[in-house]
């Protein structure tokens, strides 16, 4: 038996030796959940809080009946995450005068224990009909008294509760991590259509689009697909080809995105780079629903519900978009005052081949389906099952790289599937064994040359059919994760588990239609264009076949209340992977809590991100102009991260504040970077090393649940130094200052406003290699503002409306492409838009 092994069962049984004398223990469990005071008649009344010692429990449960009958409705109270449990009063059963709840828990013995007020006396919520309640006096809210987080102390009521940072529950502000949190009730007032719209309000994050319509992400200053870890439901979303995230999921299945800034492969292993976002999404139990309708004929829909009872649960939802996108205009592009087979229009100037001056192909069909069930009574334990499907089809933006496209047709096809089962041994154990698989199938096809009248001339021959080039390729993953949470003394959590991942690339092909021009040359034929010959018809690229193993363990050992205030954790994680090697990813924090509301945290990790299969396999052979070359002797990208904190949650009358600083210092090297010499074909390189350090501050003060002002800045400074190189030179293609604020008024009792502004500082070309100075560009600052409008449900107690306009003042917006000076205008972003519609609340 291995070491690590041994270890395991050494926790196990440690574990289990207290857990067979704790059956004659007193039973010792506290729903921690700070009631409402009112509630809208026919609304769901949702009840949600930490469950103080947990492990004892098989089942939860929520008793409620309205105020003046005598027979109690019994509901699950369901394990969100780590500690957190929720549970729903039906809209149908919140009628005036009032609802009365308690709840109670059952242990593995089948006793019940009362965890919250009692039957004999329920907590009561006055019901209010909100349509013709009058307006009360704002009456100063009582501050409410610090309750302890699961294991320790220093929360106070309506703390956010994470568990992407540690893999347990935790207060955001004692997790020991920099941690954002965008909960359900700021996606709708935001008006966001996709997670992509929600990372951009975020600090320390910057979103931009690629020349082709991707969204990416920019993290504390550095721009890599594949150094932010993206997760869907805990399933990693990135392509496994090269690293990128689906960040146009629609907002409308999100329940909640958890940000972890800062390294993340001490438990989740590559790729938690820079940062790990969690998409969180809904997981409907009573009927719900959207419509919208906006300019450029957009058109979005969503709709969920499902079926709950104490032995099982089923939900879904789906999501519908469509829009024929934007219409700014690009000016030129590379194909700008090249001829044609028409040389001279009715006024005798000379017609070139170029789409422009023309307006971008932003089009877009997306759906989304997501099944979950749960199997709750399962020998002991519980099985879950998710399921997504993202189906998408939409324009290429720009285009491939230098030139406006017509007609191209970018497709994904992506399945995901998790099977779950966690499951309780004794009261100081759980264990979790988890089996995912995915698929992902990418069909993007470009029409790089129009077809028509005015034909492009390559060498004899003139493409009267256009050029058409197309990507295809299907991607998998298989995996097996085995996790478990040691509870070994009343402070302290350990947290083990191994996982094995099998990833492939099985079909890669890349086609080159000339329609019915044939090619000439010898084989299947090539194109001469600019001097290089490009191979016509389909050939199989290089990707095709490969796949990647890897093993990893982790572990993590968190101790609260060391001392008094003082928490610890320290992990590990070590991964292997059979076509680079081994990784080793260290993880220290210190969380120090003078004061319930003010905590202090000193952290470091250490993390790595493997090669892509772009990067170590794609070829010139098919495109030696726009392409990089792979190179299969790359190594991990390695980051050191340290980082300091402050965090304050407090009220004062009736304002809850939020306060959060941090500064980070970010060591990266052997960054991979395409060597761009002499403007040949660059090829992939560990070449870099850069240094990047900044500070994020952001504040939120709420008054209830509908007003709240928020405001968040970042800053930073990064350089970078090239191999061969003597000095070093600043990284300025992402703001190093951004800026966001905001605020959510409730005007009437009924109504809503919404306002949002965003700021970015100057952009400008970095200087790392030559082809970055001879391609300059300078973008300017920036200032964007979002304003809505939204309603409570004023009809049918059910039925809200909604209204949001998007950049209002129609700031011209841009992003740098590849080749800035072959489209000299850069990408233009989105601009003057609105969107209304109308949704049913649960």
């Amino acid at each position: 038996m291995t070491r690590p092994s041994l270890f395991l069962l050494a926790w196990i049984v440690l574990a289990l030796g207290p857990a067979k004398r704790a059956g004659a223990q007193t039973f010792n469990v506290t729903f921690l959940h700070t009631p409402t005071a009112k509630a809208a008649q026919g609304q769901d009344l949702i009840i949600k809080g930490n469950m103080i010692g947990a492990d004892q429990i098989s089942i939860a449960a929520l008793a409620f009946r309205p105020t003046g009958t005598t027979e109690y409705e019994i509901r699950e109270l369901r394990l969100v995450s780590g500690d957190l449990y929720e549970g729903v009063i039906p809209g149908k059963s919140v009628q005036p005068p009032g609802i009365e709840y308690f709840c109670y828990a059952v242990d593995f013995e089948g006793n019940r224990h009362v965890v919250f007020a009692a039957e004999a006396q329920p907590q009561v919520v006055s019901v209010v009909n909100p349509q013709t309640q009058p307006k009360p006096k704002p009456k100063p809210k009582p501050k409410p008294q610090p309750k302890p987080e699961p294991g320790g102390e220093g929360a106070v009521a309506g703390a956010v509760t994470i568990q992407l940072a540690t893999r347990s529950a935790q207060s955001q502000e004692a997790a020991p991590a920099i941690v954002s949190v965008v909960e359900r009730a700021e996606i709708e007032a935001t008006g966001a259509q996709t997670v992509a719209d929600l990372r951009d309000r975020l600090p320390g994050l910057h979103v931009v689009r690629s020349v082709s319509g991707t969204y990416r992400v920019a993290v504390r200053g550095v721009l890599s697909d594949a150094q932010v870890l993206v997760l869907l439901d805990g399933h990693r979303l990135n392509d496994l080809y090269d690293g990128s995230a689906l960040l146009e999921f629609p907002a409308e299945a999100v329940e909640r995105l958890e940000l972890v800034r800062g390294p993340g492969s001490a438990l989740y292993g590559t790729g938690a780079f820079m940062g790990v976002l969690n998409i969180v999404t809904r997981e409907p139990v009573d009927p719900e629903g959207a419509a919208a309708y906006g300019l450029f004929n957009t058109a979005r829909a969503s709709a969920g519900g499902g079926f709950e009872n104490e032995q099982f649960a089923v939900n879904a939802q789906a999501q519908f978009v469509f829009s024929q996108g934007q219409d700014r205009t690009v000016e030129s592009d590379a194909l700008s005052g090249i001829a044609g087979t028409i040389p001279k229009d009715a006024q005798g100037h000379a017609q070139d081949v170029s789409n422009t001056p023309g307006s971008v192909d932003d089009h877009r069909l997306q759906v989304h389906a997501q099944l979950r069930g749960i199997y709750k009574k399962l020998g002991g334990g519980e099985l879950t099952w998710l399921s997504h499907y993202v189906f998408q089809t939409r324009g290429a933006y720009v285009g491939k790289y230098d030139t406006l496209d017509r007609g191209s047709d970018l497709q994904l096809h992506l399945v995901n599937t998790d099977l779950a089962y966690r499951f309780p041994i004794g009261q100081r154990v759980a264990l979790e064994n988890r089996f995912y698989f995915d698929t992902r199938l990418v069909d993007n096809a470009f029409q790089v040359i129009r077809a028509g009248e005015n034909a492009y001339i390559a060498g004899e021959k003139h493409l009267e059919d256009g050029l058409r080039e197309s990507t295809r390729y299907r991607t998998q993953t298989l995996g097996f994760e085995s996790s478990g949470r040691f509870q070994l003394m009343a402070n302290n959590l350990l947290i083990a588990g191994g996982q094995f991942e099998y990833l492939s690339l099985p079909d890669f092909t890349l086609v080159r239609d000339t329609g019915g021009i044939t090619c000439s040359g010898a084989g299947q034929g090539s194109l001469v264009i600019g001097g290089f010959s490009l191979p016509c018809g389909t050939m199989t690229g290089k990707p095709e076949g490969q796949d990647r193993i890897t093993f990893g363990f982790y572990a993590q050992d968190h101790w609260q209340d060391v001392a008094p205030g003082l928490d610890l954790l320290a992990g590990f994680r070590l991964d292997y992977s059979a076509d680079f090697g081994v990784a080793v990813n260290p993880r220290v924090g210190v969380v120090y809590r003078p004061l319930p509301p003010l905590s202090f945290k000193a952290l470091y990790a250490m993390a790595f991100r493997a090669p892509t299969f772009q990067e170590l396999y794609d070829s010139t052979d098919f495109d030696p102009i726009r392409s990089f070359q792979g190179n299969q002797e790359l190594g991990a990208v390695t980051i050191h991260t340290v980082e300091a904190g402050v965090e304050a949650h407090f009220e004062s009358g009736p304002v809850e504040y939020r306060l959060r600083g941090n500064f980070f210092y970010n060591w990266i090297r052997n960054s991979i970077e395409p060597m761009d010499v002499a403007q040949l074909s660059p090829v992939y390189r560990n070449v870099e090393a850069l240094d990047v350090f900044g500070t994020e501050v952001e504040g939120v003060a709420r008054v209830g649940n509908r007003n709240r002002v928020y405001a968040n800045s970042s800053w930073f400074r990064a350089t970078a130094t090239s191999a061969g190189q003597a000095s070093s030179s600043y990284i300025t293609d992402m703001p190093q200052m951004r800026f966001n604020a905001g605020f959510d008024l409730a005007v009437f009792e009924w109504l809503d406003l919404h306002v949002a502004v965003q700021y970015a500082c100057e952009r400008r070309n970095n200087t790392r290699q030559q082809m970055e100075v001879l391609r300059s560009f300078v973008i300017p600052a920036a200032t964007t503002v979002n304003a809505g409008l939204s309603t409570q449900p004023i009809l049918f107690n059910h039925l809200g409306f909604f209204a949001h306009a998007y950049n209002v003042f129609d700031a011209d917006v841009r992003d740098a492409p590849p080749r800035p000076d072959r489209l000299s205008g850069l990408l233009p972003r989105e601009p003057f838009s609105f969107l209304f519609g109308l949704r049913w609340h649960p």
